[in-house]
């Protein structure tokens, strides 16, 4: 197998909208650029993208321009195409919002451009051939922002931060992580997986009005001058998770990349002196694209609404990419960290990733006792009760599918 790693900036102007609270908070600084992180998969001829944006999500219609331009490039098809969003606040936006009725137009098309470009640069002498491995940790540095008392009602920790000694929720803190060897064991890729909200930056004043990746950048960055190779960082299911410092400005994104960081660094350490336990040996790519339906119901959200409405159903698409034994599902949404753990649970590969808001943006999506407890991400829910369960049942389904093929 060999790969190509690949980099582009997306950064809009100082003065473009960011996106995630206000829909007119103005950026007044530039923090750091906003990238796209990418890898071009070549098993044997067949080819496969999976690419990781600094955004806090996209459109259906923007992931499908992107897929099907890129996957001409490769000479595959969409489901070849794997996008993920890391949910950073400090960027423009590039998804739909009822209150603006519309989108950044400027700042998405500058998105697809950089996108198409990076791909098209692909050489063939850019391309590696090694082995990929995988590890995964445990590092405790986010926590759930919804305390859920005894009567089963819930107050969210960002609103209410005197509770967050006691906040006790759920937590999903795997640190997943893939390097890409080569014969010479030079780490020329490692991919980082982890589920927290890009919000430690977030504070009044300039650090909520600044572009910035967020810690997923800190991250990259203290992992490219560890190692020299390039980064890729995934989000997990990181709807109701948030980095334990959040908020505080750009100081705190120390306090959760340098953890990440250092635990990355310790499984790289580890595929590296134990390779008869963690290298993926003849290891493939395979690829699906998975619809599945849900149905809208009436709630207080003002934000996206009306779009969704299509005879009370709405059509979703997760997307697996699978890398031997392990499997990546993208998710159509701000996934909590619930579901995504009932997806990791019942797969049938040896692990499995979840890539945040990869395949639309459609706001939140919790289990079904999380909207009896009501909180900020049910009010933001667009679908009926069970559309959590939907989407597992789906990705699951969808899992041993792929497995069987």
């Amino acid at each position: 197998m060999k790969i190509a790693t690949f980099t582009n900036i997306i950064t809009p102007p100082v003065g473009t909208c960011v996106a995630g609270y206000g829909l007119k908070d103005v950026s007044v600084m530039k923090q750091d650029d906003l990238t796209l992180q990418g890898i071009c998969i070549d098993d044997d001829g067949k080819k496969a993208l999976i690419i990781s944006y600094d955004l806090i999500g996209m459109d259906a219609e923007v992931v499908k321009v992107i897929r099907k331009r890129c996957a001409g490039l490769i000479g595959g098809g969409e489901a070849d195409v794997l996008l993920s969003c890391t949910h950073t606040h400090g960027g423009p936006h590039t998804r739909y919002h009822e209150g603006l009725k519309g989108r950044d137009e400027e700042s998405t098309r500058l998105v697809i451009e950089r996108t198409v470009e990076a791909v098209a640069a692909i050489r063939d002498e850019d391309f590696i051939e090694g082995n990929w491995s995988y590890y995964t940790a445990h590092c405790k540095v986010n926590i759930n922002r919804r305390y859920v008392g005894p009567e089963n009602k819930c107050k969210m920790l960002f609103r209410n931060c005197e509770l967050e000694p006691i906040g006790d929720g759920f937590t999903d803190d795997e640190l997943g992580t893939l390097a890409f060897i080569d014969s010479k064991r030079n780490v020329i890729e490692l991919l980082v997986n982890y589920a927290a909200h890009p919000l430690a930056s977030h504070s009044p004043g300039t650090g909520g009005l600044s572009i910035t990746p967020d810690y997923p950048g800190v991250l990259r960055k203290y992992l490219q001058d560890t190692l020299g190779c390039h980064i890729t960082f995934v989000s997990g299911a990181a709807g109701d998770q948030f980095p334990r410092d959040a908020q505080i400005g750009f100081q705190a994104m120390d306090n959760i990349a340098r953890p990440l960081a250092n635990e990355s660094v310790r499984a790289l350490v580890n595929m590296r002196s134990n390779p008869d336990r963690f290298v993926l040996k003849d290891a493939h790519i395979k690829t699906m694209i998975k619809e599945f339906k849900v149905n809208v119901t009436a709630c207080e959200n003002p934000r996206q609404l009306q779009r969704f409405k299509q005879n009370g159903e709405y059509t979703l698409e997760l997307q697996l990419l699978s890398i031997g034994d392990i499997c990546f599902v993208g998710v159509p949404c701000e996934l909590v960290a619930e579901l995504g753990a009932e997806i990791k649970w019942h797969s049938p590969f040896r692990k499995a990733f979840i890539c945040y808001n990869s395949t639309d943006y459609v706001d939140y999506i919790c289990h079904a006792n999380a909207l009896v407890a009501g909180g900020y991400e049910p009010e933001c829910q667009q679908f009926d009760p069970r559309a959590g369960l939907q989407l597992v049942n789906a990705a699951v389904d969808a899992m041993f599918e792929l497995k069987k093929q």
